[in-house]
C-alpha cells in the first residue's frame, strides 16, 4: 500500500481518485466473484493512496472516509455482476434460471447504476459538494436513464407504448388498455 501510494501522489488526480477505486474494485469482484475478498485486497492499498494524495489533515480524513465507500460499494457492485459469485450463482440455481440469462438480466439495472455512480464520484472528486445534493441528482440521472433505455429498447424491438386511460364510456368500470375494452 505505502510503495503503491508514494507511486500513485504524482500521478493520480485526488478528484478522480474515487471514481477510478469504484471501477477497480467492481473489475476485481467482477474477476474473482467475491466482494470480501475484494474488500480485503483493495483497502490496504487504496486507503494509503487516499491519505498521501489528499495530503493528510481534513481533506485526508474526508477522502479516506470516501474512499471506504467507494471500494464497499465497488465491490458489491461488480460481485453482484460476476456469473461466478456465489451469490449470482445461488440466485439462479434456486429460482431454476439459466445462470447466464440471469446474468444478463441483472447487468444492464447494475451498470446503469455504476455509471450514474461514476459520473457523480467525479463531480463529488471535483466540487466537494455535500453527497446529500447529489442523492437527487442520482435519482434524475438514473430515472432519466430508466426511461431513455426503455425506449431505446422498445423502438429496438418494435414494441409500442402501453397506455392506460379511463373509457369515455358510461361505464364506470371499463378501463382502455392498449386499444381493448375490459371490465374490472
Amino acid at each position: 500500500g505505502d510503495y503503491v501510494a508514494t507511486v500513485a501522489v504524482g500521478s493520480v488526480s485526488p478528484a478522480l481518485l474515487p471514481a477510478l477505486v469504484f471501477v477497480v474494485a467492481g473489475l476485481i469482484a467482477f474477476s474473482t466473484g467475491t466482494s470480501w475478498g475484494t474488500m480485503g485486497i483493495v483497502t490496504p492499498i487504496a486507503i494509503p493512496i487516499a491519505w498521501e494524495i489528499s495530503g493528510g489533515g481534513a481533506a485526508g480524513h474526508t477522502l479516506v472516509a470516501a474512499m471506504v465507500g467507494v471500494i464497499f460499494s465497488g465491490a458489491i457492485f461488480g460481485d453482484h455482476s460476476s456469473p461466478i459469485s456465489d451469490t449470482t450463482v445461488l440466485s439462479a440455481t434456486f429460482t431454476g434460471a439459466d445462470l447466464i440469462d440471469h446474468v444478463r438480466t441483472q447487468i444492464y439495472y447494475a451498470v446503469t447504476v455504476a455509471v450514474v455512480v461514476v459520473l457523480l464520484l467525479v463531480v463529488w472528486g471535483h466540487t466537494r459538494v455535500t453527497p446529500l445534493a447529489l442523492l437527487p441528482l442520482g435519482a434524475l440521472l438514473l430515472a432519466g436513464l430508466v426511461y431513455v433505455l426503455s425506449e431505446v429498447d422498445a423502438a429496438r424491438r418494435g414494441i409500442d407504448p402501453v397506455s392506460v386511460r379511463e373509457s369515455q364510456t358510461d361505464d364506470d368500470d371499463a378501463v382502455v388498455v392498449a386499444g381493448t375494452e375490459q371490465d374490472d
